[in-house]
C-alpha cells in the first residue's frame, strides 16, 4: 500500500542532472556574463592620455584613448551569429553548448587582442608631428578611437 517508485526514477529525480533546456540557458547566460565583463574590462583598460606642448610653435595637442563603439557592436554580433547557428541548424544541447563555449572564447580573444592593440598603437603615436605639421591619426578602428585637441600655449 506503499508508494512504490523504480530505481531509474529515484535516480533521474535524485541526480540533480539538468534538464538539457536549463543547461542551454545555463550556457547562453555565461556567454552574456562573458560579454558584459568584457565590455567592462576593455572599457577600463582601453583607456589612455597624453598631453604635450611645444613652445617653438606654441601649440600644445592632447590626445585621448577610449574603447571604440564598434567593440561593442562585435560582441554583440558574436552572440547573435551564435545564438543564429543553434536556432537555424537546430542543434542538440551537447552542440548548441559547444557554439556557446566557442562564442564565449571569441569574445575573450578579441577583447585581449583591441585592449593590446590599442595601447600599444596609442603609445606609438608621434605627438611631434601634430605640433608641427599638423595632421590626421589613422586608428586600428574596431579596437579604439582618439579624440585629439590642438591648443595654443597661453
Amino acid at each position: 500500500m506503499g508508494q512504490e517508485t523504480s530505481p531509474s526514477a529515484t535516480v533521474l529525480v535524485g541526480s540533480g542532472a539538468p534538464n538539457n533546456g536549463v543547461s542551454l540557458v545555463r550556457g547562453i547566460r555565461r556567454l552574456l556574463i562573458t560579454v558584459g565583463l568584457a565590455s567592462l574590462i576593455s572599457s577600463w583598460l582601453i583607456t589612455a592620455s597624453q598631453g604635450r606642448c611645444y613652445p617653438e610653435t606654441g601649440a600644445c595637442v592632447d590626445m585621448q584613448l577610449s574603447a571604440s563603439p564598434l567593440l561593442f557592436v562585435g560582441f554583440g554580433i558574436i552572440v547573435f551569429v551564435a545564438l543564429g547557428r543553434i536556432i537555424d541548424r537546430n542543434l542538440d544541447p551537447f552542440e548548441a553548448s559547444r557554439v556557446l563555449a566557442r562564442a564565449g572564447f571569441v569574445v575573450k580573444v578579441t577583447a585581449a587582442v583591441a585592449i593590446v592593440v590599442a595601447q600599444v598603437w596609442f603609445a606609438l603615436v608621434p605627438m611631434e608631428d601634430f605640433a608641427l605639421r599638423g595632421g590626421a591619426i589613422i586608428s586600428p578602428f574596431p579596437f579604439g578611437s582618439i579624440d585629439v585637441e590642438f591648443s595654443t600655449e597661453e
